[in-house]
């Protein structure tokens, strides 16, 4: 059991990830909210092990231009104050699965006998192996998925809170302008910063930044990429 700072797990799958994601151009999202302890007691290889599986199946079946979307969060555990249940969520766009292969995709050496799975390589064991760890760690596994429609997995797992002081990052009363596109980030944004203090004020694209925002926000949150502008 190792002290995991699931920050640095999110941002080692991101730099892992990011020439799989640049290859297929493929939209990538990571959206982290509602932490209540960054800091866990947890097996990091296994967790990581994890997630990696995940998320290198969804770029490995949505197909190019797609979305692949992570999501964490934490809620207090039924274990107790010392523990903590997060969640994550990995989404994607691509070519789904059918009823039948959900019931049996923890088999061993199972693969969805289609056309488009065959052409994609693999051993079939990598959910296995996934819902084998889930088990070991005590969580739970969940998936959604339709043909054509995409996949997306929930994991849920209540870990040991370390005990430890952490200095808060204390930011000025700002205000704060978020450009972005995807209107669930900007809500994700938005009630943060206010929950802090900041003043917020929202754009969903580049092109409508003007000079009295520019007056207005002491900072400047703006996405790298948006459709038609970056």
């Amino acid at each position: 059991i190792d002290i995991v700072s699931l920050r640095e797990v999110m941002e080692g799958l991101v730099g892992i990830v990011q020439p799989q994601v640049r290859a297929k151009k493929l939209r990538f999202d990571i959206r982290i909210h509602d932490i209540l302890a960054e800091r866990v007691y947890s097996d990091n290889v296994r967790l990581n092990q994890v997630l990696l599986n995940l998320l290198s199946n969804a770029l490995k079946f949505t197909p190019l231009g797609g979305s692949v979307a992570v999501s964490l969060y934490q809620e207090r555990s039924p274990l107790g104050d010392g523990h903590v249940r997060t969640h994550i969520h990995v989404k994607d766009t691509g070519i789904g699965m059918t009823e039948e292969f959900q019931k049996r995709i923890y088999d061993s050496f199972s693969r969805e006998p289609n056309a488009r799975v065959h052409r994609i390589e693999g051993t079939g064991l990598g959910m296995a192996i996934t819902k084998y760890i889930v088990d070991e760690m005590k969580g739970t596994i969940e998936l959604r998925s339709k043909p054509d429609r995409g996949s997306e997995f929930h994991i849920t797992l209540d870990m040991e809170r370390v005990d430890m002081q952490e200095e808060d990052m204390v930011l000025p009363d700002w205000s704060i302008l978020v450009v972005d596109d995807d209107g669930d980030l900007r809500a994700l944004l938005k009630t943060a910063l206010e929950r802090d203090g900041h003043q917020v004020s929202l754009l969903d694209r580049g092109g409508a930044v003007s000079e009295a925002h520019c007056r207005w926000a002491d900072c400047i949150l703006l996405d790298v990429m948006m459709p038609g502008e970056d």
